[in-house]
């Protein structure tokens, strides 16, 4: 089963259980009754289901009920890991074992819909999801709601609040901002699992990319960068007017050099102020551990 069609399931199994709270027995029998015209599988079962609906002999309404949440909670949390739930799609996400850069490459350019937070502001239409990977291929996401409730989802298990990065806990750390109104079922495409293309690139393998391709700029994590030639020769990578890095070429070889203190806005995977997480809450930022 896709994941499409596994969140079509979940869907029409929630909205039955939504009418079994509010309908009465014959609401319902007019629905599933409407469905008979366009389904003939599901027409072969109607007189079997109408039975038991029905029926009042051990309470058949409530068993239904109870067997319907099962279902939807089967279907959810089977069909999505960790990344899917804090991203909001109907997908599998696993990183490719290795660069944590080129994974979180692969993340922006792969979901439109998310980008890395940085020194910028959370917008009102976004939230908070934060990524650990180390490269093994051991990583996981975490979601952070509006209520400041830090909530996380392993393997597949039922959602649950945060509670620690458990053997993440000194990995490298990526925090996005996600919009919080997009497709949930974006990939229509099999099978319902992402892992990071092995085109994947960090920094220096963009820089390459760039030059082999003969652009005179391109874009990094969410910062746009130039060439520029200085009189003597020397090629300088730069981002809103400021060296960031200097390349050093030596006939067909190239070696990138990035300055003292650069790495971090180059990376751009955390924000300029640290966040905040105590006993799976969402606190915020640390402007005071920032202003030391």
């Amino acid at each position: 089963m896709g994941g499409t069609t596994s969140v079509l399931e979940v869907l029409i199994r929630r909205a039955f259980l939504q009418k079994l709270n509010t309908s009465s027995v014959d609401d319902i029998l007019v629905i599933l009754e409407e469905r008979t015209h366009t389904n003939e599988q599901f027409a072969t079962r109607y007189p079997y289901i109408k039975e038991l609906i029905s029926g009042e002999i051990f309470n058949i309404q409530e068993l239904l009920r109870k067997a319907l949440e099962h279902d939807v909670d089967y279907l959810f949390n089977s069909r999505i890991n960790c990344g899917g739930y804090a991203l909001k799609i109907d997908i599998c996400i696993f990183p490719r074992k290795g660069d944590f850069e080129k994974s979180v490459s692969t993340l922006l350019d792969t979901f439109p819909f998310v980008r890395l937070l940085g020194d910028t502001q959370l917008s009102e239409d976004e939230y908070l999801v934060l990524y650990r990977a180390h490269g093994n291929g051991g990583h996981h996401f975490i979601r952070v709601d509006d209520d400041g409730t830090v909530v996380e989802k392993n393997d597949c298990q039922s959602p649950k609040n945060f509670n620690g990065w458990g053997t993440l806990e000194n990995s490298p750390e990526a925090v996005f901002a996600v919009k919080k109104e997009h497709e949930m079922w974006y990939f229509k495409q099999e099978p319902n699992i992402v892992i990071p293309s092995k085109t994947s690139m960090n920094f220096e393998e963009t820089v390459f990319s760039a030059i082999k391709q003969q652009q005179n700029s391109f874009d990094y994590h969410n910062h746009c960068y130039v060439f520029k030639k200085s009189k003597n020769g020397t090629v300088y990578i730069c981002s809103n007017s400021e060296i960031v890095a200097e390349m050093i070429i030596d006939g067909d070889e190239y070696d990138i050099e990035i300055k003292d203190g650069k790495q971090s806005y180059i990376s751009n995977t955390q924000p300029k102020v640290p966040i905040v997480i105590k006993n799976g809450k969402y606190q915020g930022f640390n402007h005071e551990e920032y202003s030391h």
